[in-house]
């Protein structure tokens, strides 16, 4: 151990930001994009829940009448009422993010995309005391980021597709073949609400109220890495590394075969791009720490700072590795960080 340490300085922010979807890279649109701040607390579970409910004034009076039915004739009746080749509800997409996601209510009014149609079908299923869930599919021969979702009711042991927008009961728009990506209870379907709603504020680089939405899209469901993914970025657009790098990893944690379900064309570039974040992260974060220590050594503090360093150049020997390992660090950086982890011997 040295008899001293000289301090060193942070690694620049690296320029590169990753967009949601289109994965552009663009230094200077970056910088401006991440001055908005992020106020408040994400809200809690608990909480979460009380703010869209299964409630509607326009559902009763449609259904009602279904009420005294046979499960089969109540999950009949409820196609029939609302597909929409018979004029029942009407498609009225979110057309890339561009409105917000809408409420039970204004879906029956104005239309609206598959995850709101699955909502009506989620309260009609919950005002007729029906068991259910929803599918998260991906249909097959489409692009790798047209996610469908549908509402299914469970009777006699069966689980009868409701989809407004194909021909008939238990099929899927067109009836083409497709990939289950999750199985979703009734209660964490409403998760997609607040992710399409993080969406839609991303989107308008309102990045403090996407993280909001998207935390409250995972406190109701974890298993989507795309909610992982897009915390990842929105974190990063704020300037809060740490947390970005928290969910980088989450997203990366998931696993090759989860990613490639959700991904498969795109799933080995987005986690070498997130991957990014991480190596960041813990260089600037390996600096802060050595920086203590040294601090901490140089006072007399030795093991104090002993430990520090130490820390530091673990979260440096990581960096190199995830930077090496994903292709995301040029000559330059791998120096530069291979430099860091000899400051610490």
């Amino acid at each position: 151990m040295k008899d001293k340490f000289a301090k060193i300085w942070p690694v620049r922010k690296l320029s590169i930001v990753i967009t949601l979807a289109t994965l552009s890279f663009n230094g200077k649109e970056a910088e401006a994009r991440m001055q908005k701040s992020l106020t408040g607390k994400p809200p809690v579970a608990e909480s979460i829940c009380k703010e869209i409910k299964f409630q509607s004034k326009l559902l009763a009076p449609k259904i009602k009448h279904l009420a005294d039915k046979s499960n089969e004739e109540k999950v009949e009746g409820l196609f029939e009422i609302f597909a929409v080749k018979n004029n029942g509800l009407k498609i009225n997409d979110s057309k890339k993010d561009s409105r917000v996601p809408r409420e039970i209510d204004e879906t029956i009014e104005k239309g609206g995309d598959c995850s709101e149609f699955a909502m009506v079908i989620a309260a009609s299923l919950k005002y007729l005391k029906l068991d259910g869930g929803a599918l998260l599919v991906r249909m097959k021969g489409r692009e790798e980021n047209d996610i469908h979702v549908v509402a299914y009711a469970k009777t006699n042991g069966e689980r009868i597709i409701i989809d407004p927008q194909a021909n008939g009961i238990n099929k899927i728009l067109d009836g083409k073949d497709y990939v289950v990506l999750a199985d979703l209870t009734l209660e964490q379907l409403k998760y997609l609400y607040f992710r399409e709603y993080g969406d839609y504020y991303y989107e308008q680089k309102s990045y403090g109220e996407a993280i909001r939405k998207y935390e409250e899209a995972r406190c109701l469901y974890k298993e989507d890495p795309y909610v992982s993914y897009s915390l990842a970025l929105a974190y990063q657009r704020v300037g809060d590394l740490k947390k970005a790098s928290e969910y980088a990893a989450e997203f990366l944690n998931a696993g090759e075969d989860k990613l490639k379900k959700f991904f498969p064309k795109n799933h080995k570039k987005y986690a070498k791009n997130i991957s990014r974040i991480i190596v960041e992260a813990n260089t600037n974060e390996g600096v802060e720490k050595y920086n203590q220590g040294a601090k901490e050594y140089n006072s007399g503090k030795t093991e104090e700072g002993k430990r520090s360093i130490e820390e530091a150049k673990k979260l440096f020997e990581e960096a190199l590795r995830i930077g090496k390992e994903n292709g995301v660090i040029d000559k330059k950086e791998e120096e530069m960080i291979k430099n860091y982890i000899r400051s610490c011997e």
